[in-house]
């Protein structure tokens, strides 16, 4: 079974690599600025990153410090003042998904000219895969279409609202971080030579499904459907155990929660079925995927080390499009899902309306330096 499912995930991984250069849409690398928004596009800079597509990196730890050291040396003085960081700054921790975020860090994209907006999608896709930042970009020009509201400015929502920051000095021989913090989507992305963090990590969307410049978008479909079709196939003895609620439930592990372990609930992937727990793998890997190959073929593996103990948690009407909210937790790492009723015009519909967050607690921020680790 266990050689199945690491056949399954690989065949997943080989596809969306072999995808990845047909991520995104426009321009090439080399592309000109943009002189106004391009027609589908509610800003500036969602005309930029929804253009314009960054060259095929390698994903290498070298290629993703240069990346970073492009994008710092292309900003002007107090720009750099605002996205430059030590690593141990307390800023890295302020992250949130609240569109009024106060005096929040870094710097604000609506403040990157159209060069460097190209050089921080650059960035963005050296340390993702193509499929993470395909993801990321398509989250980030849904939350575009509603930086207003009834003609009037929705505050800390869109595109230019976001904030990003550089946290250390960025070298493949040492630790160093980026985060990416605005509405719907926060990332922290630690890189320490070869090890690779995602965590903690958060993506959401509102609405499901929309329309940016003719394509038709549904960032977080898989996380849905995929966990339906899950719950679907519980037999009534494991629906006992994996249902723990009859209506939706919070996330438990979102910002301002570091250092909280819920305690595990559902049913343990010892009492799947194997298709059940392909599909269980399956919807933990909406998340692996976004991290380059390699990185999301080792966060597999450590997932199925501990596929047994890994609980499954459910709560809502079992139904497709019902209010619900899920959780996989493992010994190390955990996923939520959680519809949300807020959302403004149409507040009430909270199927519309998801997030979804990831942690790896033993590596949360990047988890013990790398050469406090054991071999693993």
């Amino acid at each position: 079974m266990r050689q199945s499912l690491v056949s399954v995930f690989l065949c997943m991984v080989s596809a969306l690599a072999a995808a990845g250069a047909c991520a995104g849409d426009g321009a090439t690398g080399t592309a000109g600025n943009a002189a106004a928004p391009a027609a589908g596009y509610a800003s500036r800079a969602g005309a930029v990153l929804g253009t314009y597509r960054p060259a095929p990196p390698d994903r290498s730890p070298e290629t993703m410090a240069r990346a970073a050291v492009r994008f710092l040396e292309s900003l002007g003085a107090a720009q750099r003042r605002a996205a430059h960081y030590d690593l141990a700054n307390p800023e890295r921790r302020r992250w949130t998904n609240a569109p009024v975020r106060g005096q929040a860090g870094g710097v604000a994209l609506r403040d990157l000219d159209d060069a460097r907006l190209r050089t921080f999608s650059d960035l963005l896709a050296a340390l993702l895969s193509a499929r993470g930042y395909a993801r990321v970009r398509d989250v980030m020009l849904g939350d575009d279409l509603r930086a207003t509201v009834d003609g009037e400015p929705n505050e800390g929502v869109g595109i230019g609202a976001f904030r990003f920051a550089v946290f250390g000095d960025p070298s493949p021989a040492s630790r160093w971080a980026v985060q990416l913090d605005g509405h719907h989507v926060a990332l922290n992305v630690t890189l320490d030579g070869d090890a690779y963090s995602l965590s903690p990590g958060f993506i959401g969307t509102y609405p499901q499904a929309f329309a940016v410049a003719g394509r038709e978008l549904r960032p977080l479909a898989a996380e849905t459907d995929l966990a339906h079709e899950l719950a679907a196939s519980l037999t009534p003895a494991q629906r006992a155990l994996a249902v723990i609620g009859e209506r939706r439930g919070a996330l438990r592990i979102g910002p301002g929660r570091d250092g909280v372990v819920p305690e595990p609930v559902g049913i343990p992937g010892r009492l799947l079925n194997g298709a059940q727990q392909e599909t269980l793998l399956a919807l933990a890997s909406q998340w692996f995927d976004l991290m380059p190959a390699a990185h999301a073929r080792a966060q597999s593996e450590r997932f199925l080390d501990g596929l047994g103990e890994t609980r499954f948690a459910w709560s809502g009407p079992p139904a497709a499009g019902s209010d619900v909210s899920w959780s996989i937790q493992g010994p190390s790492i955990i996923i939520e899902y959680a519809n949300d009723a807020r959302g403004g015009a149409d507040a009430g519909n909270p199927v519309d309306h998801v997030h979804t967050v990831y942690r790896d607690f033993d590596r949360d921020y990047g988890g013990p330096p790398r050469s406090d680790r054991q071999a693993e």
